[in-house]
């Protein structure tokens, strides 16, 4: 088993096939863990869902919570960590009060990115 999420964590590692490996996460922010090579078994403290994920594929887990990882295919898996800040809720009537304003006489909606990032 591996060891906490910390400021030396390597953001690639190599899990060879059929190994484990566990990350505490004890934040709030987004887990990105995206699959470079091989395939990962993923499930997390307070999901019920276990996730498969294979290579070109990724995945983003919010809260905080062990992470169980394990190399699910038939060659070593080499992934990516990183990390990002936790989503911002924003109330229905806020969002759909802006959209009405942002659709203009033309009435096309600008895109607008599905999570916010907070600061610090």
């Amino acid at each position: 088993m591996d060891s906490d999420l910390c400021p030396s964590f390597s953001p690639r590692r190599v899990l060879p096939r059929g190994h484990v490996t566990c990350l505490s996460r004890p934040h709030d922010g987004i887990l990105r863990i995206a699959v470079e090579h091989g395939r990962l078994w993923l499930t997390q403290e307070g999901d019920p869902d276990d996730h498969f994920i294979a290579a070109g594929e990724d995945i983003a887990l919010c809260g905080p919570g062990t992470v169980v990882i394990e190399s699910d295919g038939a060659a070593d898996a080499v992934f990516s960590v990183s990390f990002g800040p936790a989503p911002v809720s924003v109330p229905a009537q806020a969002s759909a009060a802006s959209v009405s304003a942002t659709a203009g006489a033309s009435g096309a909606v600008p895109a607008r990115p599905l999570l916010a990032g907070v600061g610090g």
